[in-house]
């Protein structure tokens, strides 16, 4: 097995297999290991229907990811979830002002930091972002 140098995308580990004496293969193992991320949006403590909630992971580059932030709509309760997400560093935001915040608006609307551990399905309450 060889390894390329080159930084793939999105926290992909490229790898190159080189034929063995005994035959050619390679073993995947997928972690059932993912984490979840839930909660209410609020604005002047009333939960708001249909915000757009944003998600931007932050273990990777901005540069190097594949996609920018994940988004959500929360329902009629104004809850929001997100699953499926592996360990790691994010910033979340919710705001009917942006269609796609980037890396730069996300810090200057100052998204919250979390957290993802393995396993975990973590609450995260926001109050909606408006630009004042």
């Amino acid at each position: 097995m060889g390894y390329r140098q080159k930084r793939p995308f999105d926290g992909w580990n490229e790898m190159v297999v080189q034929p063995r004496p005994y035959g050619n293969g390679a073993t995947f193992r997928f972690s059932s290991s993912a984490g979840a991320l839930h909660g209410i949006v609020t604005d002047s403590s009333d939960p708001v229907v249909g915000a757009p909630v944003f998600l931007e992971p932050m273990d990777l580059d901005p540069a190097r990811r594949i996609t920018d932030a994940y988004v959500t709509l929360t329902d009629v309760h104004g809850r929001y979830h997100f699953g499926g997400l592996a360990p790691g560093r994010y910033r979340v935001l919710s705001s009917f002002e942006y269609q796609m915040p980037d890396t730069r608006v996300m810090t200057e609307a100052h998204a919250q930091d979390l957290q993802i551990g393995v396993r975990t399905d973590q609450t995260v309450d926001l109050d909606l972002y408006v630009i004042r």
